[in-house]
Parts: C-alpha cells; structure tokens; sequence
C-alpha cells in the first residue's frame, strides 16, 4: 500500500513541475531570450492612401462572394476557396497587384476577383 502511494506521489509531483513550467513559457521570447519576430511569419497587405482604379472591398473572410468562392488568410497568403472548399488561388498580402489595404479594409483587383468567381461556379 505503502509502495503505490509512493508512486502516486511521484507521479502527482512530477506533473505539477511540469504545469508550472508550462506556464512559464514566454509567446514573445524564444530559448535563448531573444524576442520572436512575428513578422517572418504573417504579413498584412500594403496599407495605401487610395483605393486603386480597378480594386473592389473584399468582404470579411468566409462570406460567400458568389458561386461559393470564399476566402481566408494563412501566414502571409490570402487563399481563395470553391464551394467545395477546393483551393483555386492563393498569392501572398504583399502581393498589391492583387491586394492592398485601406482603411483597414482588403480591397482586392476586380477582375481578377470576377475570374475567381467564374472558377468557383465551374466547380459547383
């Protein structure tokens, strides 16, 4: 009896350690201490003072945007999917022939949105 308890107590001890260094942990720090650079691995579309001739508001993510196409944002690519959840296109936010930000709002280029949404209905 004596020896399973001892056991229990061992095991119990050693999770505890390893919650609480768990909770140690720094998102904003790496190993050696050196401050992680979110930067290498998201990006945001170019921030412009106009909206560009040809550029049209890109709604919120998984809003149909007709025939199904839908977007969404991974890393440093905005991804366009079909009805079926296929991906057709992707290309990265800095990107600004396709993409650019204003006002804190995605306008994307139009014809090639309208391209997108034929190859989504195509899809169906």
């Amino acid at each position: 009896m004596r020896k399973n308890r001892a056991i229990f107590l061992i095991l119990l001890g050693a999770i505890i350690i390893c919650l609480a260094s768990c909770g140690n942990i720094d998102d904003t720090a790496n190993a050696n201490g050196n401050e992680v650079i979110y930067d290498d691995f998201y990006e945001d579309a170019i921030e412009v003072d106009d909206i560009p001739s040809g550029f049209v508001h890109l709604p919120k993510g998984g809003v149909d945007l007709g025939n199904g196409l839908t977007w969404w944002a991974f890393e440093k690519l905005i991804i366009f999917d079909d009805a079926k959840e296929d991906a057709i296109y992707s290309t990265r936010f800095s990107n600004s022939e396709f993409i650019v930000k204003y006002e804190g709002e995605y306008y994307v280029n139009e014809k090639k949105l309208f391209e997108l949404i034929e190859i989504a209905g195509e899809a169906k």
